[in-house]
């Protein structure tokens, strides 16, 4: 039984392959998405628990992306949101968290860290805010 499902939108169908082995063999379903159009429809068909996406996806900028994503977390059982940045730094990751992520990393991932993450996503449900309450 998968400990539940996580899509990951990255427009390097490499990057997709090795998050998504990682996740297969900690127990997730994984389902992969390469550009922005393809993870709102696989988000509206997996109920994913957790999202991990590339902050610099093709088929959406950023902002727009984002915007998706951190909309669909206003609803009932919103997904966990984990940005994966190519820039190192407090920056990138300030911006991200600022895009409505609930975690970021950058490239490249240590799989461990990458691997933690997304089970702390996984374990942490849809957050409660104060627009909801």
């Amino acid at each position: 039984m998968a400990r539940g499902t996580v899509v990951i939108v990255d427009g390097d169908a490499n990057a997709r392959i090795v998050a998504t082995t990682l996740l297969e063999l900690r127990g997730f379903a994984v389902r992969g998405a390469a550009d922005g159009a393809e993870a709102s429809a696989l988000l509206d068909a997996t109920g994913a628990e957790v999202v991990v996406f590339d902050s610099d996806v093709p088929g959406a900028d950023t902002g727009e992306l984002a915007l998706t994503l951190r909309d669909r977390k206003r609803r009932t059982c919103p997904p966990q949101l984990l940005a994966v940045t190519d820039h190192e730094g407090v920056t990138s990751s300030r911006t991200a968290l600022r895009m409505g992520a609930d975690a970021c990393l950058s490239r490249p991932l240590d799989p461990r860290r990458f691997i933690e993450t997304v089970e702390r996503l996984a374990n942490a449900g849809p957050l409660v805010t104060a627009s909801q309450e």
